[in-house]
Order: C-alpha cells, then sequence, then structure tokens
C-alpha cells in the first residue's frame, strides 16, 4: 500500500495580487455552476426518491409531469456542465452569452411547470401573474432558464 507523504505532495503557492485574482475569479465562477447545478439535481433527486418509495405511479398526471421535468432538468445539468468545459477550455472567466430577442413570459411559465410538482408534494402554491405582457427583452434563453429555475 502507498502512503502519500509531504515528499509526495505539491503544494501551489500564489505569489502576487494578480494570482490571487485570477483564483478568486475561477473560485467564483466555479461556484456559480455549481449553484445553478443544485436546481437540476434537486429534481432529479425528489423524482429519485419518490422511485424509491414505490410511491411513483404514472397514472397519476402529476407523477408524469414530475418525470418529464426531471428529464428537462437533466438536459439542463447536462448545458451547465458544457458551459463548465467551455469556460475551462477557454482559460476565460467568465459565462458564454448569446443574447436573442426573448419574451420571457414562455420561459417563466416553464419554470413553474418544473418546480409545481415538487412544490404541491409541499404544499407550496408557485403563481404568476403577467403584467408587462408580451414585451421582448434582450437576453440568454439557456441563463435566463438557469435564474429563473
Amino acid at each position: 500500500m502507498d502512503a502519500i507523504t509531504e515528499q509526495d505532495t505539491t503544494t501551489i503557492r500564489l505569489h502576487d495580487d494578480a494570482d490571487r485574482d485570477e483564483a478568486d475569479r475561477w473560485v467564483e465562477i466555479f461556484s456559480i455552476f455549481i449553484h445553478d447545478l443544485e436546481s437540476p439535481f434537486a429534481s432529479m433527486k425528489y423524482l429519485l426518491r419518490l422511485i424509491e418509495s414505490g410511491k411513483l405511479d404514472l397514472a397519476r398526471e402529476p407523477h408524469k409531469r414530475l418525470v418529464s421535468s426531471s428529464r428537462v432538468a437533466v438536459e439542463r445539468a447536462e448545458s451547465i456542465l458544457y458551459d463548465i468545459m467551455a469556460v475551462a477550455k477557454a482559460g476565460k472567466v467568465g459565462i458564454p452569452v448569446e443574447l436573442m430577442s426573448l419574451v420571457p413570459v414562455a420561459l417563466i411559465n416553464e419554470a413553474i411547470e418544473l418546480a409545481s410538482n415538487s412544490a404541491q408534494e409541499r404544499g407550496i402554491e408557485i403563481t404568476f401573474t403577467n403584467n408587462a405582457g408580451n414585451i421582448p427583452v434582450q437576453a440568454d434563453p439557456r441563463l435566463m432558464k438557469r435564474t429563473l429555475d
């Protein structure tokens, strides 16, 4: 059995403030990614708990919607992982952004649909009143979905 000794380990030391600032920026960006992964993972964990308990009944509409929303959650988690890879490959701190004109109402309703099953199971009702109409905004739909999640 090999033991790791002090001689086997390497300590990376940051030599100046610029190195520390760069490291802090990387920690910040990956903290954002990790935070963004929490929501899709929570949805998937909830579905798995329901399956494990034997209470999943695909004849019930809420359970069908839960399976569907969990599939979407997996796709969103996958998208976040691809963003992490893109940032790491580019070597630049920042999230890739693709702005386009979109009406946020559909994205808001999708986020509510994704969260509604687990919210209902906890006795929480999610409502949305659109007071802005269908006013388009410039946004990245992936990042807006992530924010709404």
